[in-house]
């Protein structure tokens, strides 16, 4: 006979499994080890080149301010 599991939520999941890796790797490696399957989405050089083509270092100082 089966025993009904409780469905855990997303969040669950993702909360019990990263306690897992820190007490395996300790934080600092989790954390690392997290990174390695998100690589990000997009190309970060094409849009900062875009994003900035018409800025100087004084222009965007001045905008700071």
């Amino acid at each position: 006979m089966k025993t009904k599991q409780k469905i855990r939520t997303p969040a669950e999941i993702t909360r019990e499994g990263f306690a897992t890796l820190c007490e395996g790797l300790g934080m600092a490696d989790a954390v690392r080890f997290v990174q390695f399957f998100d690589q990000g989405h997009g190309n970060y050089t094409l849009e900062q080149k875009k994003l900035f083509e018409d800025e100087t270092v004084t222009s965007l100082a001045k905008k700071i301010r």
